[in-house]
């Protein structure tokens, strides 16, 4: 069943799924839609990308995209990546996150609860199989064995569903969706006033 996109204004997209479920594949394109620049950190290794579509506001993507993996597991510890949330929100900012490293803390609904603003998160319902295949592909791309764990990525799958009953109790907005339904809630929000 496909869920209802909607997206609120001052929001936070944070895509939640095992790994190779296409989290970073989405980030990534992010930065086709708009101009951007590197923001905090440096410019090999930022902290986050600042996306400017002409005339709205700035949407903060938090992570690491110049690594074929990336995101926020890019950044250490994940309380840092936290702190770029908060400070986005604190500017106005709209926010997209993402990374199962940042999935797995425990702080997503204190945060939540903390900002009080709307949060989407976004599960991820990619099928295992494509997430094994996407791993390994990856894998196979960096020069790497293309050798898959499936039990952490089955195990991370857990993890994300957990992760999404956790902030849905704590009152954000869950929806279960595929990769085009993810990649239109996040094209919303970047162009949304």
């Amino acid at each position: 069943m496909s869920a209802v996109l909607r997206i609120r204004p001052l929001s936070i997209i944070q895509l939640v799924g095992p790994n190779g479920a296409g989290k970073s594949y989405i980030a990534r394109r992010v930065l086709e839609l708009a101009p951007f620049q590197p923001y905090l950190g440096n410019q090999d290794r930022p902290y986050g990308y600042l996306v400017s579509p002409p005339g709205l506001r700035p949407v903060f993507l938090v992570g690491n995209y110049s690594q074929p993996t990336g995101g926020c597991d890019q950044i250490k510890p994940v309380e840092r990546a936290y702190d770029q949330v908060r400070a986005a929100v604190a500017k106005g900012w709209r926010v997209i996150f993402e990374g199962a490293f940042v999935m797995n803390h425990t702080r997503g609904p204190e945060l939540f609860a903390e900002l009080g603003c709307p949060w989407q998160v976004l599960l991820l319902t990619t099928p295992l199989a494509t997430c094994f295949e996407a791993v390994a592909a990856r894998r196979e791309a960096r020069g790497a064995v293309p050798f898959v764990q499936r039990a952490n990525i089955e195990n991370n799958l857990v993890r994300s569903q957990n992760y999404a009953s956790k902030m849905r109790v704590a009152g954000a907005t869950v929806s279960r969706v595929n990769r085009a339904e993810a990649w239109t809630m996040v094209q919303l929000l970047v162009s949304q006033q």
